[in-house]
């Protein structure tokens, strides 16, 4: 397996053209996922009602892979795009903006697994769920391996005992999901294409942080306010995260709030003015300092690298 080469054309396919944010589903087109902990489809069942476009979203606690075995595929992970055919395999973890445009003749499946998924204790799935999920990718399953017929075969069985009456919560199912998942994860690993290195154990005060970070970032709260709420001084919290992800406090909130006016800027036609606002800048000025002195170019030079179109104010 390799990394596909991805370009940026001027009408990137799918992408959100007239809302202010970009929309949380669970599945694509639904706002509940209910108690679903797995799920698959063909690319075909949900594709086809909406004309094979799947315009730009994302899931807040879904973790999904897209393998395309054939047919042309134009897909976009955040800032990353590839314009091309099958097979190729798209890794989406949770909180990634994705957009997909098919063609009737394209074939593959969806899998789309809860964060909750698997249960705890099992420790060799849960280290290929980090090798898998530890970014968002798309990858070539090259046909001169082994990889594509392999995935096929897997993907195939696991959709044919899901769609069993006792599919969705069958141990088959799951045991079936665990060897698709394995499989990717030392594909990956084998490509070279993914880190190997154990990552550090993450605390549980860490991913407190990080989900305070998700519902608060656009608030600006400062480095204290959030060690507060986790009964922390601030020099502790950011001890925690230099430990965790080797870099202060303040560096994730400042990356997550500019990871968040990039996808903006990809994915959302309004205003650099109104989306400052949304962002929680008051000064407009204020926020294309900040993004150009964090990404190297103002937002609406950005904007026009990975969509060809500027906004006038």
């Amino acid at each position: 397996m390799r990394s596909v080469s991805l370009r940026t054309d001027s009408r990137p396919a799918s992408r959100t053209r007239a809302r202010a944010a970009v929309p949380k589903f669970a599945l694509y087109g639904e706002r509940d996922a209910g108690s679903m902990m797995l799920h698959i489809e063909d690319i075909q069942a949900r594709s086809r009602l909406y004309h094979w476009d799947i315009s730009a979203h994302l899931h807040s606690n879904l973790y999904q892979v897209v393998v395309v075995l054939s047919g042309p595929v134009d897909v976009s992970l955040d800032e990353q795009r590839y314009v091309g055919s099958g097979p190729i395999a798209a890794i989406v973890p949770p909180r990634v903006v994705h957009a997909f445009h098919f063609a009737p003749e394209t074939e593959g499946y969806v899998l789309t697994l809860n964060a909750r998924w698997p249960p705890e204790g099992d420790i060799e799935l849960a280290e290929a769920y980090r090798v898998l999920f530890a970014a968002p990718r798309i990858a070539s399953l090259s046909a001169t391996t082994t990889a594509s017929p392999r995935i096929d075969n897997a993907m195939h069985d696991l959709m044919n005992e899901f769609r069993q009456p006792d599919g969705p919560v069958s141990p088959v199912t799951g045991w079936l999901a665990r060897a698709v998942i394995w499989r990717l994860a030392r594909w990956l690993q084998a490509s070279g294409i993914c880190e190997t290195e154990a990552a550090p154990q993450q605390s549980d005060a860490f991913n407190r942080f990080r989900l305070l970070v998700e519902a608060h970032f656009t608030e600006h709260w400062e480095v204290a306010r959030y060690a507060g709420m986790l009964s922390l001084t601030a020099e502790r919290l950011n001890r925690l995260c230099r430990q965790q992800a080797g870099v202060t406090a303040f560096e994730i909130i400042r990356d997550r709030l500019l990871q968040e006016a990039c996808r903006r800027l990809i994915y959302v036609v309004v205003p650099v003015s109104e989306l400052a606002y949304e962002l929680g800048f008051a000064d407009a000025g204020y926020f294309c300092r900040f993004f150009k002195r964090h990404s190297g170019m103002s937002p609406n030079q950005y904007r026009k690298k990975h969509n060809g179109y500027e906004l006038n104010e």
